[in-house]
């Protein structure tokens, strides 16, 4: 993948509204269908974990993610996200 693209994408994915209102959603959803905190969760496409930090600030503990990138999982493991894993 490009890099700068990723950059960029990265730096948005922080604070961009589409990002805040998928996450916003996504954790609704979790609540509304009663997912425990304990219940596994799957994020494909994770990039550098935003959404899965989100997840653990929400208290859900069993958190996967994977993503085509290799950059964006080495990102997720240098940030202690260590669940995170290059899987298409």
């Amino acid at each position: 993948m490009d890099t700068a693209y990723q950059a960029i994408y990265w730096r948005l994915e922080q604070s961009h509204w589409w990002f805040q209102g998928r996450a916003h959603f996504i954790l609704g959803l979790l609540r509304r269908l009663k997912v425990p905190a304990s219940g596994a969760i799957l994020e494909l496409g994770c990039s550098a974990a935003p959404l899965i930090r989100r997840f653990h600030a929400a208290g859900f503990s069993n958190v996967t993610g994977i993503d085509l990138s290799e950059d964006a999982i080495q990102r997720c493991h240098a940030g202690g996200l260590v669940n995170t894993a290059v899987m298409d």
